[in-house]
């Protein structure tokens, strides 16, 4: 490995070893520095290696190199450091991928697994490609990124002391390409709700993405930015979002974010900046976006939504909100109507030219490439037919043969005879009128006149007299609607329907649980201690509401048992009184899900209060407060709500006086979004 320094003795080319300190041409495994030793512009002419072998380790560009790397050939590196300028040439690209462990980023700088470590430098129109790996997992430092196209391998959003003080990672354009994953990397940090990630344009061909603690930050268009979110327009199919917090920006005033209808954000915080126009669907036949926001909005600029409930805002604000999907069955008492597929009256199908089924051989569909004919698979759907004694041949040269010789025949016709004479002329209609409906067979006139029919329109005729075209389309083809296309919408009439019958019964309705403290006091505390409160104690807590979903439990903590598949908004008020002689106090109120250690018992939040008595002989009292929202999986399992008031500094008590003071309140507000 070498140390090259970049001077320009003789040249701008990077390919030439006496531009180098020391004398050589870069490659693999070494690091090219340019700093103020430099003389002149360098232009990285160093062809990109085949496959996926490095052009160099790091570029180093220090803040003292006053002069441009320009590229006309795209390196392909594990790090760099960019505190000088990086200009735009013939290939205008740089190209990241891990190194060999344990060496994955580089050395010369400390990059605390990141690719990019920005020192006030620029590469504007640069186009920066990062191929990572599962593991490590890559991060992202503050400062000015260029274009930055995300292939493959895991990024997280999580917090990293940054190079410098820019207070923000901003990118002129981020793209998230599949497989590439972008989520945290491990267990959240409260340093991680330092880290901003701001995005002058935003794109996604991944499923999904989740910026854990951080700060999402998009710039308003012109044309109308959609936050990216399930449903949301030009986000893939499938496609989940993750947020804490959700700012809004514009360049221009008057610029615009947009909601697809039928979509939602939740969030912990979300702020509209000046001159930003945030609009939702606004017609009345909408279903309606909601913004979920465990704290107030702040409003700078202007948007379409109101507030329907706590922590609820919806566009347009007469909607019934939105539904984008629904988990496991879906149950209909009533009749289902969908737009363009099923009418009041019928199946209505789109003819295509190939089975558009899942499973295709269970399909009902109308083939364009055959008529718009009905088919079942690959096969056309027939109608049936025919009846007993048909004449099945007939020409117009032989006599009728295989049955009676003499005396009256009776004729019937078969559907593939009806369908022959449906086509007939007028001539051989009225010489079909001519024959007696029971006609002898050895009469020369009737035989004569049965003949003449037996030309290529009628070759399959196997039955003449009984013949009636006005109730031809009644006979043969209204049999063939009666037991095809009547069929097939009574068939899909009664899957559909089947379908629909088991699936609403799953789905729960509006739940809510409500615990109040009727106990004057829970008794004396000791200082420091966890208590988890006892909240399936009927001697002390009374509970109303509907709790299908929501659950207390009592366990050796008592804890809320929150079902699987739902999304809850958690309410709770504890009042925390102490003994006197105690002048400084330091309130807890603990949320979690476990009992362990002090993730799991803050898994959910935690509200705190420091207070200080007006004399060392007071006691002290607060009440706290705290509102979280509760995603539980539907892929996953039940979750625990635990609640763990504690205190440092001196013994405590709960208490509920006679006005319910210590409450906790569970509603289920929604599906889970994942």
């Amino acid at each position: 490995m070498t140390n090259y320094q970049w001077v320009g003795a003789s040249s701008t080319s990077a390919s030439t070893a006496t531009n180098w300190v020391p004398n050589g041409t870069p490659a693999a495994g070494d690091v090219v520095i340019f700093d103020a030793g430099a003389t002149q512009n360098c232009s990285w002419d160093i062809a990109t290696p085949g496959g996926s072998t490095l052009s160099v380790d790091e570029m180093i560009l220090e803040t003292n190199f006053i002069h441009q790397l320009i590229l006309t050939q795209k390196p392909r590196i594990k790090g760099m450091f960019l505190g000088g300028t990086i200009g735009t040439g013939g290939a205008n690209a740089v190209e990241f991928q891990h190194g060999s462990s344990p060496n994955f980023f580089g050395s010369y700088k400390t990059y605390n697994e990141r690719f990019l470590l920005i020192d006030g430098g620029t590469a504007t129109g640069i186009t920066m490609t990062m191929v990572g790996a599962s593991s490590p997992v890559t991060k992202f430092d503050d400062g000015a990124h260029p274009i930055v196209n995300l292939q493959t391998g895991r990024f997280a959003p999580d917090y990293v002391a940054p190079t410098s003080t820019s207070g923000k990672a901003s990118f002129d354009s981020f793209t998230v390409t599949s497989p590439a994953d972008f989520s945290p990397g491990g267990n959240l940090s409260d340093n991680d709700r330092l880290k901003v990630f701001s995005f002058t344009a935003f794109a996604i061909t991944s499923t999904s993405i989740n910026f854990g603690l951080s700060t999402a930050e998009f710039t308003a268009t012109s044309g109308g930015f959609y936050i990216p979110t399930a449903g949301a327009s030009g986000m893939p199919a499938g496609f989940t979002s993750f947020y804490r917090k959700i700012i809004l920006t514009a360049n221009t005033a008057g610029h615009k974010v947009l909601m697809s209808d039928n979509t939602y954000v939740s969030v912990e915080e979300f702020e509209i900046g000046d001159g930003v126009v945030l609009r939702g669907p606004v017609d009345n036949g909408d279903q309606g976006a909601d913004i979920r926001s465990i704290k107030t909005p702040k409003i700078r600029g202007t948007w379409s939504f109101s507030q329907i409930s706590p922590g609820i805002y919806r566009s347009p604000r007469t909607a019934s909100g939105p539904m984008p999907k629904v988990n496991g069955n879906f149950h209909i008492t009533g009749k289902l109507d969908v737009d363009g597929l099923i009418d009041p009256t019928g199946l209505e199908l789109t003819p295509v030219g190939s089975n558009p089924g899942g499973t295709a051989a269970n399909t009902l569909w109308l083939n364009s490439g055959d008529s718009n004919k009905l088919y079942h698979g690959s096969s056309e759907v027939g109608g049936g037919g025919g009846g007993s004694g048909d004449i099945t041949a007939v020409n117009t040269n032989a006599p009728i043969t295989g049955g009676a010789t003499s005396g009256d025949v009776t004729l019937s016709l078969s559907a593939a005879s009806a369908s022959a004479a449906g086509s007939m002329s007028s001539a051989h209609y009225t010489k079909l009128e001519g024959i007696e409906a029971s006609a002898d067979v050895t009469d020369a006139t009737n035989v004569t006149a049965a003949g003449a029919l037996m030309d290529s329109e009628v070759t399959n005729l196997a039955a003449v007299k009984s013949f009636d075209p006005a109730a031809y389309a009644t006979a043969a083809q209204g049999a063939l609607a009666d037991t095809s296309l009547q069929d097939a919408a009574a068939f899909a009439t009664a899957a559909q329907g089947a379908k629909a019958d088991t699936a609403l019964q799953s789905v729960p309705a509006f739940q809510h649980l409500r615990l109040n403290l009727t106990n004057n006091s829970l008794g004396s505390q000791v200082s420091g201690t966890f208590y988890y409160l006892d909240l399936a104690n009927t001697s002390n807590y009374t509970s109303t509401g509907n709790t299908t979903s929501i659950i207390v439990t009592n366990d050796t903590q008592d804890y809320i048992s929150l079902a699987a598949g739902g999304m809850y908004m958690v309410v709770i008020s504890v009042e925390i009184f102490t003994g006197t002689s105690t002048a400084a106090q330091d309130f807890w109120v603990q949320l979690g899900n476990g009992v362990t250690d002090n993730p799991s018992r803050r898994r959910w939040g935690t509200v705190r209060q420091k207070v200080r008595a007006t004399s060392s002989s007071s006691d002290c009292a607060m009440n706290m407060q705290k509102t979280v929202i509760i995603d539980v999986a539907s892929t996953g399992s039940n979750e625990k709500l635990y609640v763990i008031p504690y205190l440092n500094g001196a013994s405590f008590e709960i208490k509920a006086y006679d006005d319910n003071r210590t409450n906790i309140t569970v509603t289920r507000i929604g599906d889970s979004t994942s």
